[in-house]
């Protein structure tokens, strides 16, 4: 903390020293063979004049450039968090089923995934005539996930069964998780480190909540389809090896 309050007058005191953001300008060197160095394609030369006489040694490279200078600010690390929760979000599944000898009307098919869906206990919506999804649950009050049912006759009484599912979020959700991050770093800026951990908590929190509810909403969807086939019918991608039969 007095760490912070005495970089903050030294802020107000030489403000050309400091950067948007409240971080130093600092253009020194450490002679050492840091992480970064395995990254570069030159080698420094260290001045330090004949026989080591030199009064002032100095190191010559080039000065850090501002995408060196971003990677090592504190604010990047919010950044990374962000950017591994994004790569656990439910992404849509494609599911295919072929059907042999017992040919089935869309209609009976949806329906059929509507009950076993139903079954579980989760809340199911039928899509209108203007909506480009069939049937839809919800997994809570942030996250929800749809379906999309097409066939491919193939003839003789063969269907290719093409089942889509996504899932979707409460934008207002996202918006407000983004407006707590937003604040947050408002806060990094001012170094105060306390609000700022304050308002990434309903940030971070929000944006877990959209994903624990979209996975929940798709995992009923997911489960529901092996419930729906018949005898000559089998799931062919977009399942896992114990859900096909």
């Amino acid at each position: 903390m007095n760490y912070g309050r005495a970089e903050a007058l030294l802020e107000r005191k030489w403000p050309e020293k400091y950067n948007a953001v409240g971080h130093l300008r600092w253009n020194g060197r450490l002679y050492g063979k840091g992480f970064w160095q395995f990254f570069r394609s030159n080698r420094r030369r260290i001045y330090h004049g004949s026989w080591g006489t030199a009064l002032f040694q100095s190191a010559y490279n080039v000065a850090p450039g501002m995408l060196s200078s971003i990677l090592m600010m504190p604010e990047w690390y919010l950044l990374i968090v962000i950017f591994a929760l994004t790569l656990v979000l439910p992404s849509s599944r494609n599911i295919a089923i072929w059907s042999e000898n017992k040919w089935r009307a869309a209609e009976q098919r949806l329906q059929a995934l509507y009950g076993a869906m139903r079954e579980t206990g989760a809340p199911v919506a039928r899509g209108g005539d203007f909506d480009r999804w069939d049937l839809e649950t919800r997994g809570g009050l942030f996250g929800s996930a749809r379906a999309q049912l097409v066939i491919e006759e193939h003839g003789d009484s063969k269907q290719l069964v093409r089942i889509r599912v996504w899932p979707v979020g409460q934008p207002l959700a996202l918006i407000v998780s983004l407006l707590f991050a937003g604040m947050a770093m408002v806060s990094a800026t001012r170094l105060d480190w306390w609000a700022w951990a304050a308002l990434n908590l309903p940030a971070l929190g929000l944006l877990y909540r959209v994903l624990f509810e979209c996975g929940t909403a798709m995992s009923v969807i997911l489960d529901a389809v092996p419930q729906t086939l018949n005898a000559n019918e089998r799931i062919i991608s977009g399942a896992k090896s114990n859900e096909r039969t």
